[in-house]
Order: C-alpha cells, then sequence, then structure tokens
C-alpha cells in the first residue's frame, strides 16, 4: 500500500528541462537533500548535495556519456521521487 503518485506532497516534484537535452539540463527539485543520477541499467553516474536553496541543479553530463535515458532520483524529508531525463549527443 504505497502512496498514490497523486497525492505526493509538492516537494516530491521533479522539473527537468530543457529535456531531451544534449549538453545540460535543470533539475528543479524543491526541497531536494540530494540527487542521484542513473543509467538505464541501474548504475549510478553522479550523488550530489550541492543543491540550491530553491531547488536548482543544473547537470553536466561528462563528454563520455552517452545518448540515453537517465533516472533521476531526488531525496526529500517526505521521500524520495524519480524522474527521467533524455541525453542526446
Amino acid at each position: 500500500s504505497g502512496i498514490a503518485e497523486s497525492s505526493l506532497p509538492a516537494d516530491l516534484e521533479i522539473g527537468i528541462f530543457p529535456n531531451p537535452f544534449n549538453s545540460a539540463c535543470v533539475i528543479d527539485a524543491p526541497g531536494a537533500h540530494f540527487i542521484e543520477i542513473f543509467d538505464i541499467q541501474g548504475r549510478r553516474i553522479m550523488r550530489t548535495g550541492d543543491v540550491s536553496k530553491k531547488g536548482l541543479f543544473t547537470w553536466e553530463p561528462t563528454e563520455n556519456l552517452p545518448s540515453g535515458v537517465y533516472l533521476i532520483r531526488v531525496s526529500t524529508v517526505f521521500g524520495c521521487s524519480t524522474g527521467r531525463a533524455v541525453l542526446i549527443r
């Protein structure tokens, strides 16, 4: 009996723009303590605790990271939420 997506606190909403992107994207995650980014196989690409007070974080993938779908997990005091970003090289 999990929490329905529509009943999650607003602090768990993730915005990713632009999406798809090719050099950088902004992750809008109000209330985030940290952000983790995983490839589609579940390998963690990065983890950061450096989220601004406004909840904005700019992700600039390294040059060797291939095109594909990446999962972005945001952790807050309310729990975790996941979004998707598409990197196009």
